[in-house]
């Protein structure tokens, strides 16, 4: 295993962004930042058990009350991967993902800023139209 495996594997890389720069320069909880991480890479590595995974972290996040219950996350100041002066939906762009993935992943990204859970009932809607295509 090369040290770029570990590091930056290439399955987590968008054109511009690595999904651990979004996950922190967001402050994305357990349950999003391993969704969206699901998302990014399920055309590169796992396939539409990516987005099973990501649909499962969704579902429990919401599930368990998390929405309601957390704080909202500050986002960091300091980001050295440029990430912070990249609207959520560039971001999403980024990633070479289908119009719904994007979507999916802008609303985990502004989930990060607010309570409720409507950022997150969208994106499980995304993910499950992506889901029931072919």
């Amino acid at each position: 295993m090369t040290a770029d495996m570990v590091n930056h594997p290439q399955h987590y890389r968008g054109a511009r962004f690595e999904s651990i720069d979004v996950i922190e320069a967001y402050s994305l909880s357990f349950h999003l930042g391993n969704a969206f991480k699901y998302i990014v890479r399920h055309a590169k590595k796992g396939g539409r058990q990516d987005l099973q995974k990501a649909l499962w972290y969704l579902k429990r996040f919401v599930d368990n009350g998390l929405a309601y219950n957390a704080q909202k996350r500050a986002w960091k100041a300091d980001d050295e991967h440029g990430v912070k002066g990249v609207s959520p939906h560039e971001i999403a762009r980024d990633f070479g993902l289908s119009e719904d993935l994007q979507y999916a992943a802008f609303c985990i990204i502004s989930q990060s800023a607010y309570k409720g859970d409507t950022f997150v009932m969208e994106a499980i809607r995304r993910v499950e139209i992506e889901l029931a295509r072919p």
